[in-house]
C-alpha cells in the first residue's frame, strides 16, 4: 500500500536532518561540530533513530544557535522534532483520519491503460466476478467503484492486509469508506503481522471472470507493480479455469480474513438490517466510544419511539415479498438489538463521546427524520421529537459517562468515524439532504491500536478545535427544543 502524497511530508527528526545534509552538502563532520559533539557517532546514531528525544531536542537547539540552519531549515527541522516526539506513525495516522473526516483527498493519478481496458469490459459485461488482492490505491479503486455502480451484475471481492501498521490500517479505512453503499463490493482484511506478503507479495492483482453480452466467458489476470511502472495482463477462455484457480487459492486462505464491509439493502430482505444492527451492538457493548457523527443515531432514540415509527411505516410494502411472520420476527430481532444499544448509551459506565451536527439536529426537529432515515420508517411525530431531544439534553446534563458535542460551522465532517476503544473503527460517507434510504453500510477495521490513536486525535484535535464549548452546545440544544412549534 503506497503512502499518500498528503502524508509524505511527515518525517522524523533524523530523516529530516539527513535530507537537509544531502540538500546542502553538509558533511558529517560539519554537523557534528555545529551540534557541539566530539564524535561523529553521536550524529550517526541520531540519523539512524537510535537516540532519545531529549538528545534530539538538545541537538536541534545547538544547531539553531550555530547559525548553520536557515529560517526554513529551522522551521522544517522543528516540525520534524515535534513529529518524533509525538511519534511519526501516530502523526501520519492522525493526518490520514483528519483528511478522511473532512474530505481532504489527494489528487487521484490516472489508472494504467490496461486496467482501464479491463474496466471497460466489465462495464459492458452481462455478468462478471472480480477478485482483487492488495489494490489499495485510489487510482485502481475509484474507477472500479464507477463500474460497480453502473453494472450491478459485476461483483468484487477485495482481499488486503494491514499487518501491524497503524498507517496501513488508517489508509485501508479511508479506501473502504469511499467504496461504501455498494452491495456488490466486499472487503476482506487480514490483520495478521505477516498477512498476504508471504503469499502474494506487494503486487496488485486483479482476477476477473467476464461473461460478455454475446455469452462468451473470458478469464483475465492483471498484475500491477507499485507505482504502476509495470502492468501485465493474461487472458484465457473461461473453460481453462484461470479464475477458478485463484478463487480456490483465496478460498483456502479464508480463515485469515474477516469481513471489513457490511451492507444492508431492502432489496435483499430484512435479515441484513438485523445483522448490521447486531454488529453495531457488539461493537458498542460496554466499550468506550468516540463517535464523529452527523445526525442522531438510532442508538440515541428511545426504543418505544423506534418501534412506533417502524410499525407505523410502510414496512410491508418495502418488504412485499417477505412473509408476514418472517418480517415480524426480523423486526423483533432488530428492535432487541436497538434496545440493547440504547441501554448501553444510557446505563453503561464506559465513556461515550458523541459529536453531532447542529444542522442535522435542526432538520430532525423540523421534519422528524434523521439524515439517514430508513424509508420503511415513518417520520417521528412532534411529541416524539420533543421527547427524543429532551432525553438527549438530560443525558448531556446529568449522565457523567455521556459527553455531547456540536461541530463548529467550519468543521462539518464529510465522513462519519465511530471508534470503539479496544476493538476498532468504522467509517462511511455522510449522506446529506432531504432523502430517505433503502440501504446502509458499514466499513470496519478491527484494529485496537488504530482506535486508540483516533481517541488521541479526538481528544487533542476535535475537542480542542472542532466543536463548540459545552456551555454553547447545551444552549443550542435548549434553544432548539424551545423553538419547536407545537
Amino acid at each position: 500500500m503506497s503512502m499518500e502524497p498528503m502524508i509524505r511530508d511527515i518525517e522524523s527528526f533524523g530523516d529530516c536532518l539527513k535530507d537537509l545534509m544531502d540538500a546542502h552538502h553538509w558533511s558529517l563532520e560539519m554537523v557534528t561540530q555545529a551540534a557541539g559533539y566530539k564524535s561523529r557517532t553521536s550524529i550517526s546514531r541520531l540519523l539512524a533513530g537510535e537516540t532519545e528525544q531529549k538528545t534530539c531536542r538538545a541537538t536541534y537547539r545547538r544547531l539553531c544557535d550555530s547559525g548553520l540552519l536557515s529560517e526554513d531549515d529551522r522551521r522544517r527541522l522543528g516540525k520534524a522534532l515535534e513529529n518524533s516526539e509525538t511519534g511519526v506513525e501516530q502523526v501520519r495516522v492522525q493526518r490520514i483520519l483528519s483528511n478522511l473526516i473532512f474530505g481532504k483527498r489527494p489528487e487521484v493519478p490516472p489508472a494504467p491503460p490496461r486496467y482501464l481496458e479491463l474496466l471497460d469490459a466489465l462495464t459492458g459485461a452481462q455478468s462478471a466476478e472480480v477478485l482483487l488482492v492488495n489494490c489499495m490505491n485510489n487510482a485502481l479503486l475509484e474507477p472500479l467503484r464507477q463500474v460497480l455502480e453502473a453494472n450491478p451484475a459485476v461483483t468484487a471481492r477485495h482481499y488486503f492486509a494491514i499487518g501491524s501498521s497503524e498507517s496501513r490500517a488508517a489508509m485501508a479505512l479511508a479506501r473502504l469508506a469511499y467504496m461504501a453503499y455498494l452491495p456488490n463490493y466486499t472487503g476482506l482484511v487480514d490483520e495478521s503481522a505477516v498477512g498476504m506478503a508471504t503469499t502474494f507479495g506487494t503486487t496488485d492483482m486483479v482476477v476477473a471472470s467476464i461473461r460478455a453480452a454475446d455469452g462468451t466467458l473470458t478469464d483475465s489476470l492483471t498484475l500491477i507493480t507499485e507505482g504502476h511502472t509495470h502492468v501485465r495482463t493474461f487472458t484465457s477462455t473461461g473453460e481453462r479455469g484461470l479464475f477458478v484457480l485463484f478463487r480456490d487459492v483465496l478460498g483456502d486462505l479464508a480463515d485469515n480474513y474477516s469481513p471489513a464491509t457490511c451492507v444492508c439493502n431492502a432489496a435483499a430482505g430484512p435479515q441484513q438490517f438485523v445483522e448490521m444492527m447486531c454488529l453495531w451492538e457488539s461493537c458498542e457493548h460496554k466499550t468506550p466510544m468516540f463517535h464523529m457523527q452527523s445526525d442522531l443515531c438510532i442508538n440515541l432514540i428511545d426504543p418505544s419511539h423506534v418501534r412506533a415509527a417502524l410499525e407505523g411505516g410502510p414496512l410491508e410494502t418495502v418488504f412485499a415479498n417477505v412473509p408476514g411472520s418472517v418480517l415480524k420476527r426480523a423486526l423483533n430481532q432488530f428492535l432487541t438489538s436497538q434496545r440493547n444499544r440504547f441501554a448501553n448509551i444510557t446505563t453503561s459506565h464506559q465513556p461515550k463521546h458523541i459529536c453531532l451536527s447542529r444542522a442535522s439536529l435542526e432538520y430532525f426537529a423540523r421534519t422528524g427524520r434523521i439524515g439517514s432515515h430508513f424509508y420503511g420508517m415513518r417520520p417521528f411525530s412532534m411529541a416524539e421529537r420533543n421527547a427524543i431531544l429532551q432525553m438527549l439534553l438530560q443525558l448531556a446534563l446529568h449522565n457523567r459517562h455521556f459527553f455531547l458535542y456540536f461541530y463548529l460551522d467550519a468543521y462539518e465532517p464529510k465522513v462519519e468515524i465511530d471508534a470503539w476503544i479496544g476493538k476498532g473503527l468504522s467509517a462511511f460517507p455522510i449522506r446529506r439532504g432531504p432523502q430517505v434510504q433503502n440501504s446502509f453500510t458499514n466499513s470496519v477495521i478491527f484494529s485496537p491500536r488504530l482506535a486508540r490513536t483516533f481517541q488521541t486525535y479526538f481528544q487533542t484535535e476535535v475537542k480542542q478545535h472542532c466543536v463548540m464549548s459545552d456551555v454553547h452546545g447545551i444552549a443550542f440544544l435548549r434553544d432548539l427544543i424551545r423553538g419547536m412549534q407545537w
